[in-house]
């Protein structure tokens, strides 16, 4: 139910599914080309995944440096705090 309308994150992932993202943080944005992130989420792939599949508190790979924040500091640590994966 959050949204950050013009605000967006880029994720970049090292190890198994692993990859680099640039997403937009309000419905139907994409961010156009050339536009630098406003928060950055970097790290492993298993640690983000983990916490997008809510087994392990943000807050802990925070703590550890298995996930790292940068830019707006804030924004990325809501996007982590309230990441999701939906299974179907």
């Amino acid at each position: 139910g959050l949204s950050f309308p013009g605000k967006s994150v880029r994720v970049k992932l090292e190890g198994a599914g692993g990859g680099s993202w640039h997403y937009g943080l309000a419905p139907h944005e994409v961010p156009g080309p050339g536009v630098g992130p406003d928060a950055v989420v970097e790290g492993g792939g298993y640690a983000f995944a983990m916490v997008a599949g809510r087994r392990v508190p943000a807050q802990e790979y925070l703590s550890s440096g298995g996930l790292i924040v940068g830019g707006d500091i804030e924004l990325a640590e809501t996007v982590l705090t309230n990441l999701r994966v939906f299974a179907v």
